[in-house]
């Protein structure tokens, strides 16, 4: 049996195709935005899932809305599967996608069993899986991102170039339109084409390349201007996140810390970035003997890729750094480079050895994802009680020590361990061990699945009560445990619509912004506390007359939404 052998393609295809499955059955909630009423962002790109044109027609001056590459799926599968059901379909679709374009990435480039290491190292990643876990947009960038740079990969060979040139733009468009940041990718992909291209082809490849690119990119952006023209939305859908970058870029934002004021060693999210960056330096400083253009390549995209978020969190102070859901867009890429420092590769050995290694990682990478990130990384949270890590900035600085620690080692033993089986075996585990970095909010302590059905059915409720009208949300307050009133009010983008989330509680402040004929949605735990809502309201002047009111969740912890006209209390 060969490294082109059916049966050996076979086994890595049925290996890749149940990774997945296996990490859906180890923890049903993998693959649904996480409950606990702990984020805004990804919740709104539910609301646009579930209410797409509707929410272009109310929130279309909004980038949210521009963010039509992710969006649009998640929109058809909502339409006709139920809410879990989607969610599983749109997210495992995307994961799938991922490690397809990393193994044919891999495989052009080197062969197929580095293509299935690399594959596996991604499959596991706990900051892949969160990416690709939840409905924020960070998942979807990373996969156009991959399938982008498979294309240009497949641009610098002879067959079918103009075709992965023009698919090149293609994509990297899905992935700026995603996210307008990641043009920051650009100039990294454009250093891996060049050092990719053969140095007698290279002018032709390059210019070709760039040509087909432009073109597909062109394509791709007017497509989706018909799309969301047709939904209801301007013809210049990219308005509203062109607009505010511009207002963002350079500026000082309440979400950035200076540079040198963030605690970094508790950004456990940048452990592998950093580790696998500081290989790419050595790499490209003193080479491995025999080191491929596809692996220096691969070390200068990654350095780019970090260079371009550095230079942003100095200079242009947007904080892509210090936020895990954008550093995350970098991990991809380490996991490419680290391998690809080693100065012996494993699949360069007899094919009995490299099945017995591939088997080794597999066994390895799924053995820590059971012990430090299955069930909400239960038991690597009982170690870090007995060391005494109790509180968050304790637990965070613990992980990234040990996560930090783990990467350079990983990073070493390609170097300096011999024979190759044992700086590879070394490697496995060493990476296995980084997974006590596990993204925020990785635990939440509540089944997602619960919240999401919940969440999805409440907003349809309230967008088929609502009829188009101007609307104010009123909660109770939210709390990890609480019914996921946060979670819905962020479904219609939270501050946009929040009265505020202390109901009975009403300022004069918040109460000046009401307006009679909105339609008001309450988000009760009991009937009682819609009379204190109104007992609220009498000091100011308002009333409500109620339109419409359905009951939620489970019978353990049920919840109320109250959809109601607001209107001024008579005088006297």
């Amino acid at each position: 049996m060969t490294l082109d052998d059916a049966r050996y393609r076979a086994y890595h295809l049925l290996t890749l195709a149940a990774i997945p499955l296996v990490q859906l059955v180890v923890h049903p909630s993998l693959f649904v935005t996480p409950g606990g009423n702990q984020f805004i962002d990804a919740w709104v790109y539910t609301g646009f899932f579930v209410s797409l044109p509707a929410h272009i027609q109310r929130f279309g001056g909004t980038y949210y809305a521009n963010r039509l590459p992710w969006i649009l799926p998640g929109f058809v599968l909502h339409r006709f599967l139920p809410p879990v059901a989607a969610s599983y379909v749109l997210h495992l679709t995307f994961f799938y996608v991922l490690l397809a374009a990393m193994y044919m990435l891999v495989a052009r480039a080197v062969n197929r069993s580095a293509a299935l290491f690399a594959a596996l190292l991604v499959a596991w990643q706990p900051a892949i899986l969160g990416a690709l876990g939840w409905d924020y947009v960070d998942g979807a960038g990373i996969v156009y991102l991959v399938l982008a740079l498979l294309c240009v990969e497949r641009a610098t060979g002879p067959r079918h170039a103009v075709a992965w040139s023009f698919g090149a733009g293609m994509a990297g468009a899905c992935a700026i339109v995603t996210n307008l940041s990641l043009v920051a990718f650009t100039p990294a992909f454009a250093v891996f084409l060049w050092l990719r291209a053969a140095p007698d082809r290279r002018t032709v490849v390059v210019v070709r390349t760039m040509a087909a690119s432009a073109a597909g990119a062109a394509v791709m952006v007017a497509a989706f201007a018909l799309l969301y023209r047709s939904l209801g939305g301007a013809w210049w859908f990219l308005e509203p996140s062109v607009r505010i970058s511009r207002q963002l870029y350079g500026s000082i934002t309440p979400w950035h810390t200076p540079f040198l004021v963030f605690p970094w060693y508790r950004a456990s999210w940048l452990a592998i970035p950093f580790s696998a960056g500081l290989g790419a330096l050595v790499s490209l400083a003193a080479p491995p003997p025999g080191q491929s253009t596809f692996a220096r390549a691969a070390q200068a995209m990654l350095l780019m890729v970090i260079a371009a978020f550095l230079i942003n969190d100095l200079a242009a102070r947007t904080s892509f750094l210090q936020y895990a859901y954008y550093a995350t867009y970098i991990v991809p890429f380490a996991l490419l480079a680290l391998p690809m420092q080693a100065a012996a590769p494993p699949w360069t050995e007899r094919l009995s050895v490299v099945v017995r290694f591939e088997v080794l990682t597999i066994v390895t990478l799924a053995a820590s994802h059971l012990l430090l990130v299955a069930n909400g990384g239960a038991l690597w949270s009982a170690a870090l009680i007995r060391l005494h890590a109790t509180q968050p900035t304790d637990r965070l600085l613990v992980a990234t020590v040990i996560a930090t620690a783990a990467g350079l080692l990983a990073v070493g033993s390609l170097r300096l361990l011999r024979p190759a089986a044992t700086a590879w075996t070394v490697f496995a585990i060493a990476v296995a061990c980084s997974y006590v970095a596990l993204p925020p909010g990785w635990s939440s302590g509540i089944d997602g699945r619960d919240d999401f059905e919940d969440t999805v059915r409440a907003h349809r409720f309230i967008t088929r009560s609502i009829d188009g009208r101007a609307i104010r949300i009123w909660s109770c307050a939210p709390s990890k445990f609480s019914p996921p009133f946060h979670s819905i009010s962020s479904t219609y983008l939270w501050g946009w619509v929040l009265i505020n989330e202390e109901l009975p509680a009403l300022t004069t402040t918040a109460a000046a912004t009401l307006q009679p004929g909105t339609r008001l949605v309450l988000l009760l735990n009991r009937e009682a506390e819609a009379d204190e809502a109104r007992n609220a309201l009498r000091p100011f002047g308002f009333d409500f007359g109620v339109i419409a009111q359905e009951e939620f969740g489970p019978a353990k912890r049920p919840f109320l939404v109250v959809i109601a006209d607001l209107v001024r209390r008579p005088a006297g």
